[in-house]
């Protein structure tokens, strides 16, 4: 019964509805392949270059106001998406899911980390 409700939480597009009425068809690094929700109102959104997170309107008003403007997309797409190299440790470590994200995501996390000081 949980691999069914984890399979509840992929979605294989051609197009994605995330949230509520909210449509998503593509990202800022092109079409969506595949879409995992992490969390009511976050969603990680591969493509086939590359990949990050989604915040719905709901959980962008919820970060703290020192994650606020600081994604690296920030100029062009505000706190909607977070890259998967530079923003996603600090998503996973916010939301509180940071064992969920895949091995590769873990490792860049631990990377900036290192690199960062922390």
């Amino acid at each position: 019964m949980e691999f069914l409700e984890e399979l509840a939480h992929i979605v294989r597009p051609p197009y994605l509805i995330v949230e509520g009425d909210t449509v998503i068809k593509d990202s800022p690094w092109g079409p969506i392949t595949l879409a995992t929700r992490k969390s009511q109102g976050i969603w990680f959104i591969s493509t086939d270059s590359h990949g990050g997170f989604w915040l719905s309107p709901e959980r962008r008003e919820e970060l703290p106001e020192e994650m606020k403007g600081t994604s690296f997309l920030n100029k062009s797409h505000g706190d909607e998406w977070w890259e998967e190299d530079c923003d996603a440790q600090r998503i996973a470590s916010w939301a509180d899911f940071m064992s969920g994200l895949p091995v590769p995501l873990q490792v860049t996390s631990r990377f900036r980390q290192l690199v960062d000081g922390d």
